[in-house]
Parts: structure tokens; sequence; C-alpha cells
């Protein structure tokens, strides 16, 4: 399923706004860099990137089906199949199975070996596991998220930390406050301003149920804390942190890519 995430049209009006945005509302941190180029995935889903720091992210979620190689990824959709994937297992879905709305708009959601496509874990920066990403990209390690993180202005202590995190660090992440539940990650004037791009794309349980759709961001790293669960990225709109939590390897969560050699 192709997908173009946005026109040129689109394209150009996202730059100017957020350089408006940016102009108007000056800060201490100088977090959006340059939206510059497109990246194309085997599917020809096209995504926009962003510099931030020292950093080149996907602007959007992952959505492809096949790995760079061409190998396809398993598409697994009933729950009671979801639900005895075990921490090894690949799979991939869309929230609640719908292939055409919410793929468009949040992307795949991925088991985190899919997310890897089956190698070890490596809390690296860079994380040097390209998994599920097109060529010259990688999955973001632990240590990557952090960076990320400490640029936005997060105390590295506070990046080590579990739970929530770096107050306006979540709200900075996130865009779109159309999309997202009321809460206090909209409500303040940092909402939006590094151009991540988080959307509310909620996940999939390990169970098999889909959940959080509008109020949660999940984002798998290149980290695992043990055998069983990884290290991931949270943003919910009660909340204008960014969580630092390990999950059950067999959730489904989105997945975003780092440009290598950055």
């Amino acid at each position: 399923m192709k997908h173009i995430r946005f026109g040129w049209i689109t394209y150009i009006f996202l730059v100017c706004l957020i350089l408006l945005q940016y102009s108007c509302e000056k800060t201490e941190e100088a977090e959006i860099e340059t939206l510059l180029f497109a990246i194309t995935d085997y599917d020809g889903n096209t995504y926009n990137t962003i510099e931030i720091g020292n950093q080149w992210w996907m602007a959007s979620n992952l959505e492809t089906t096949h790995y760079a190689d061409g190998t396809e990824i398993p598409l697994v959709e009933s729950i009671s199949s979801w639900d005895a994937l075990g921490s090894g297992h690949i799979a991939y879905c869309y929230y609640n199975n719908d292939s055409n709305g919410e793929a468009f708009t949040y992307g795949a959601l991925y088991t985190w070996a899919a997310a890897l496509n089956g190698v070890g874990s490596s809390d690296n920066n860079p994380s040097g596991i390209q998994g599920v990403c097109p060529d010259g990209w990688h999955i973001p390690s632990d240590s990557e998220w952090k960076e990320l993180e400490t640029y936005l202005g997060m105390a590295q202590a506070d990046a080590d930390t579990t739970g929530p995190r770096g107050l306006y660090i979540g709200s900075k992440l996130a865009i779109n406050a159309s999309l997202w539940a009321d809460g206090t990650l909209k409500a303040n004037d940092s909402f939006g301003t590094s151009g991540f791009m988080a959307l509310p794309g909620g996940g999939r349980r390990y169970d098999g149920t889909f959940g959080h759709l509008g109020d949660n961001a999940n984002f798998w790293s290149a980290t695992e804390r043990d055998t069983a669960v990884a290290w991931g990225r949270h943003i919910y709109s009660i909340y204008s942190t960014v969580h630092r939590y390990s999950n059950v390897k067999s959730d489904g969560f989105s997945v975003r890519c780092v440009k290598d050699n950055y």
C-alpha cells in the first residue's frame, strides 16, 4: 500500500508554518533546524525528515510492510493470533486493522522483533540496527532517544530515569492538536515546536487488544531491558512530559527511524 505523506504544497505550507511559529515564539533552545528532504521505503511510502540537533529523524511513523531487501513482514490481525505471539515473533498490524484511514494517519504498529528484523538489542549511539527502516536509516537506541530529549532541554539525570521525565518535552515532540485528546500536552506554548510531529496513534497490547488512539503515542527503541521487555517512549495527552518505560516485546508500537552517519 503506497502512501505519499505530504504533497509539495502541504510540505511548503508546513515549512512556512514552522518558520513563522519559530520566529514569533523565540526560545532559548533552537530546536527546529531543517526540514529538508524525503525518504522512501520499499513499498513506495514517502516520509519527510527533520534535523533536530545532530540527528536526522523521520517526521512521521513508518508504515512499510516489507524490509528494505523486499522480505515481507507477517501481518497479524486477529486478537487470538496476536495474543499467541512471543517476544521473538515478527509481526505488524494497523490500529483496529484499518489499513486505510488509520494507516495513512498513524502508520503501522510493529512488535519489537519486527522493528529490529530479529536482530539483537543495541544501546550504541548510533544503534547500528537497520531493522525495518529504509536503507541508510536505523532504529534509534535508548541512548539516541536520550540524545533527542536532552537536546530539547531534558537534564541527563532525568533522561536516565524511568516514568515521566522532562517538563514540556512531550509537548515539544507532539503536533496536530485536533487529533490529541484534551489535556496538559497541548495546553502550553511548547506544543509542536520540535518538528518531530508525534501523533496519538495508540498501540496494540501483547494480548491483541487495541487502545489509546487519540491519547497516546508509543515508540520502540532498539534497546532491550531483558529478554522479555524493551525500552520505549510514550507521550500522553494528559502530561507534558515524555515517558520512558520497558514494554513487553509483543506489544505493537510505532517506529521512527534515524539517519545513519548523521
